[in-house]
């Protein structure tokens, strides 16, 4: 670069004065000898020469770094893709291929409770519904990963036709009743208008929701379940008196495979997918979903559903 700048200097010194590109006025150095003067614009052209060339080569390096920058964060972005296509095959697959032995290890439990209780043998019945109840656990830990597969898939199907919520509440309520050994289910409430949307998927969130209030609060006895009216929406709390949520976990937990970190979670098993499924359902329903909670005094999750008529998407 100063090799170009003393190069570039020293030829424009022997150039005749008309044909100089300085833009130094010659009549200002009027008290110098003329050679002086050519000295100083020499001088002065090799400094900004110099200058410029630093500039430029700066600019390139910073134009190097940057491309190297953006290719290093697209081979990540691909990297990060594959795997999480190669995760959610495994999912995929790893849910197909468990679901069949635990509906045939179902059907198997459910002829030994009848056999059990025509020879009344009654004093199994409580090892058997605890039997029942982990399968139960699993076969909804199946459907959870099968659907976030699909969900991600886009093959995720919504049904979109009239149910009433009541309805949509007694078959969670029955789906969870496995579970429920010391807590009781206190229903609040009621919506008789009928809310468009996908029974099966609503059902779907109710039961997350309550046997979620059911695992995190196994010192309680109680689970209230609160239906109200406002507007055009009808509001769905599940309140639970347990471990509740810290502040700065509260807004992560919808998200997939979060787990809240701590000494009192350790002790609960999971994935972070009912969730996260949960939410994803309210809000294919144009629905909001949200948490309120005090940790040590347990949790309330909300949703809300719109009474008015809105044809769902498939996902």
């Amino acid at each position: 670069m100063v090799w170009w700048a003393l190069t570039w200097g020293t030829y424009h010194l022997w150039q005749p004065p008309h044909r100089r590109l300085f833009f130094i006025d010659p009549h200002f150095f009027y008290f110098l000898p003329q050679n002086q003067i050519d000295i100083i614009r020499t001088l002065i052209f090799i400094f900004v020469g110099t200058i410029v060339c630093l500039l430029s080569e700066a600019h390139n390096k910073y134009e190097r770094e940057r491309e190297k920058f953006l290719l290093a964060e697209q081979i990540a972005r691909r990297n990060a893709q594959q795997q999480t296509r190669i995760r959610e095959h495994f999912i995929a697959t790893a849910s197909h291929e468990l679901k069949s032995p635990i509906t045939s290890q179902k059907a198997y439990l459910h002829h030994l409770t009848q056999l059990i209780n025509k020879n009344g043998h009654t004093d199994y019945q409580p090892f058997l519904k605890k039997i029942e109840s982990q399968a139960d656990k699993l076969t909804s830990f199946i459907n959870d990963m099968l659907d976030v597969s699909k969900m991600h898939a886009k093959k995720l199907q919504y049904k979109s036709e009239p149910f009433l919520l009541q309805e949509a509440i007694t078959d969670a309520l029955d789906q969870v009743d496995n579970l429920l050994i010391k807590h009781t289910i206190v229903v609040k409430g009621k919506c008789t208008k009928p809310i468009n949307g996908d029974k099966t998927r609503i059902t779907q969130v109710l039961t997350n929701l309550t046997s979620n209030a059911i695992k995190y609060s196994p010192l309680a006895d109680k689970i209230i379940l609160q239906i109200r009216k406002d507007n055009k929406q009808v509001i769905v709390s599940i309140q639970d008196f347990g471990i509740g949520i810290a502040k700065e976990h509260q807004q992560n937990v919808f998200k997939r495979f979060y787990r809240v970190a701590g000494s009192s979670e350790k002790s609960f098993k999971g994935f972070g997918l009912g969730l996260y499924l949960t939410a994803e359902i309210i809000r294919k329903h144009k629905g909001k979903i949200w948490v309120e909670s005090t940790q040590g005094q347990g949790s309330t999750f909300f949703f809300t559903l719109p009474l008015e008529k809105r044809r769902l998407k498939n996902s």
